[in-house]
């Protein structure tokens, strides 16, 4: 059902072009000591950098396809992949590998890839999307996917490997020198490129960016080579964001304009919770449980 949804999308909707999909985890409310799966998840809308509000039930990834309309001001959400996020009670009564919500949101895109390989996706998804994991991930497809998410002002980036010479005794190096982080890179520059990018809303606005590039290298594991891009906000009423990408070759200001739609699967899971009702399961079992999402 999942691939006939997508299939008309594509069709009908996105006819050619890249594929713009946005991810994200959303907590639904259902308590109990008999209810399947359910555990104890923090609430992203209730809890702020100094209080963590907690939520009794399941957490669901969804991948949803970005949808423009004529008729709309912003983009919207349809969701068209789900994945179960699985409690750590859970893995540790059942014996088996923890995942992470972005560890559930690749095996999502991997499903997209392999049913849809002539179709390129560009995904959307906040910080917790954009790890070192996804960007190892990506350079194995990337011909059919690329990355844009936050990031941390602090990620520490690592220069490629010096170039081995034959005077050099011993294993190649895979990790070269630790370079500066986006915020210390942001301090010592003087001047920005000035863009206008889209907005939320149908709107634009005009913003200054600073941008480079680094490796994110873990012991044991394959280099991942990402763009980060800085975006202060100028009005007052937004934060400055750091985002990444995995396309080396993307502009700001495309990395840039691709994040603000992604807010538009927030107003999606809020009319599921409002109008659909499906964060209120009726029933505790597993077939009810998974007919609820």
């Amino acid at each position: 059902m999942a691939h006939a949804r997508i299939r008309f999308l594509l069709d009908h909707v996105v006819p050619s072009g890249p594929v713009l999909r946005a991810g994200d985890d959303t907590v639904t409310e259902h308590p109990g000591p008999k209810v399947f799966g359910q555990g104890r998840h923090r609430d992203g809308v209730r809890s702020s950098h100094r209080f963590t509000a907690d939520r009794w039930g399941h957490t669901w990834v969804a991948i949803s396809g970005l949808v423009k309309r004529p008729f709309a001001r912003r983009p919207w959400a349809l969701p068209v992949v789900v994945a179960w996020y699985r409690p750590p009670e859970w893995d540790r009564a059942h014996g088996t590998r923890q995942k992470t919500p972005a560890h559930c949101a690749r095996r999502l895109l991997a499903r997209l890839i392999r049913g849809f390989p002539q179709r390129h996706v560009i995904f959307v998804g906040d910080m917790g999307y954009g790890t070192r994991e996804t960007a190892r991930f990506c350079p194995h497809h990337r011909r059919h996917l690329t990355i844009v998410s936050q990031c941390y002002g602090d990620a520490a980036w690592d220069a490629p490997p010096p170039p081995r010479t034959c005077h050099t005794m011993g294993r190649p190096r895979v990790q070269g020198r630790q370079w500066a982080s986006p915020q210390e890179v942001v301090a010592k520059t003087a001047t920005r490129t000035r863009l206008m990018v889209a907005w939320s809303g149908g709107t634009t606005r005009a913003i200054e960016v600073v941008t480079g590039t680094g490796h994110w290298y873990r012991i044991g594991e394959a280099r991942g080579e990402v763009r980060w891009v800085y975006a202060p906000d100028g009005t007052g009423t937004h934060g400055d964001e750091h985002g990444l990408t995995t396309a080396l070759r993307l502009c700001p200001q495309r990395i840039v304009a691709c994040y603000p739609p992604r807010w538009s699967i927030e107003t999606t899971f809020q009319a599921c919770r409002a109008y659909l009702k499906r964060a209120s399961p009726q029933g505790y079992g597993q077939q009810k449980v998974f007919q609820s999402c």
